[in-house]
């Protein structure tokens, strides 16, 4: 409920602290969402609920624990991902 009446934040920094996943009708409830920054955190693959967010075009998963990417984890308009010191 907390992300609900945050729906219209175009960026949402999330850096270090511990995420291990995220929780998809929180983070698809962030319809204006452009810019997410989870570097730092434990995710070991980029979480499929963030296709819903449709606006969503830089997201940055820097030096998690990330091995894999879904098919279908990101939003068709992503322009800015980076993976830089993951597992791959």
């Amino acid at each position: 409920m907390l992300m609900h009446t945050h729906s219209f934040l175009p960026s949402l920094p999330l850096n270090l602290i511990s995420l291990i996943s995220l929780i998809s009708d929180e983070i698809a409830q962030l319809t204006k969402l452009k810019t997410l920054f989870l570097s730092n955190n434990l995710f070991d693959h980029v979480p499929t609920a963030l296709a819903h967010c449709e606006l969503l075009d830089f997201i940055s998963f820097k030096s998690c624990r990330v091995a894999s990417i879904a098919e279908d984890a990101l939003p068709p308009h992503t322009r800015w991902l980076i993976l830089t010191n993951n597992k791959f």
